[in-house]
């Protein structure tokens, strides 16, 4: 479990790095974490200490519930400006911690997310000064657009909120 749980967590930093500095996270990333999860995923780990030997079964289960679980994910991020890569990567971990877990795994990043967004889109509006000065507009706190850099990869707060439930879960 300690190793898989490393695996994921390099997954997710690679993840965090590659979305912070280019604002996407390749197919072929993901790709290649998709194929190390069918046979490094906790459910075909649990199975080999149990039994001795890897169950194709929980690689079939594995890739099942990734496909469901992007399929689910799809939808909001065409309501939402999160992108497909992001969905992807969530996908990859309730998939490979299995679903509830993973789920538990994924929470406190979606608060931390949630609540930098919030906290982002505070300072957009209270930054706005509706003094005497208000026809001086500055090209950074524009309405109409978003401004340049207020947009947060996902896979950062992920990454950062995933690490104490991996850890939690590895050693236990």
């Amino acid at each position: 479990m300690i190793v898989s749980s490393l695996v994921l967590l390099q997954c997710l930093y690679g993840a965090a790095l590659t979305d912070f500095y280019g604002r996407r996270i390749p197919n072929i990333y993901i790709g290649f974490y998709i194929i190390l999860g069918m046979f490094l995923n906790f459910g075909s780990i649990n199975y080999l200490e149990q039994y001795g030997h890897i169950s194709f079964l929980s690689s079939i289960i594995f890739f099942f519930t990734f496909l469901i679980t992007v399929l689910i994910l799809s939808v909001l991020t065409a309501m939402t400006n999160a992108g497909a890569g992001d969905a992807k990567l969530l996908a990859l971990i309730t998939s490979w911690s299995g679903f509830c877990n993973g789920i538990i795994v994924l929470f406190p990043g979606l608060l931390l997310a949630l609540a930098l967004i919030m906290v982002s889109k505070a300072e957009t509006v209270f930054s706005h000064n509706d003094s005497a000065n208000s026809h001086i507009t500055s090209p950074l706190y524009d309405y109409g657009s978003p401004p340049i850099g207020s947009s947060l990869p996902l896979a950062v707060p992920v990454f950062l909120g995933a690490i104490p439930g991996l850890i939690t879960y590895a050693f236990s």
